[in-house]
């Protein structure tokens, strides 16, 4: 059985797993995000003496930060998506 194509319809005990999941999955990118930012910080506090390695820890702290948000952003995108398809079909 596919889930959510057009041959198989789901449940809606499947549905709000997936959103559930969904949710859990941004979540949890939002918390390496917040790691990694803690990480690119405790580098970059590090090396305040030598400006020229300031500009590789920002890259961290940035590019996690960015990441993090971005999955979470998909992520939520993504349930809306589901329930509004959900409402649809009923």
């Amino acid at each position: 059985k596919l889930a959510f194509s057009n041959e198989a319809e789901a449940s809606e005990e499947e549905i709000e797993r997936a959103c559930q999941l969904l949710n859990s999955f941004g979540v949890v990118g939002l918390l390496f995000a917040i790691i990694g930012f803690i990480v690119g910080l405790t580098l970059m506090l590090q090396d305040l003496s030598y400006p020229e390695r300031l500009g590789p820890c920002m890259a961290v702290v940035s590019t996690n930060l960015y990441y993090g948000v971005l999955l979470r952003f998909l992520c939520y995108w993504a349930t809306i998506r589901i329930k509004n398809r959900m409402l649809i079909d009923n």
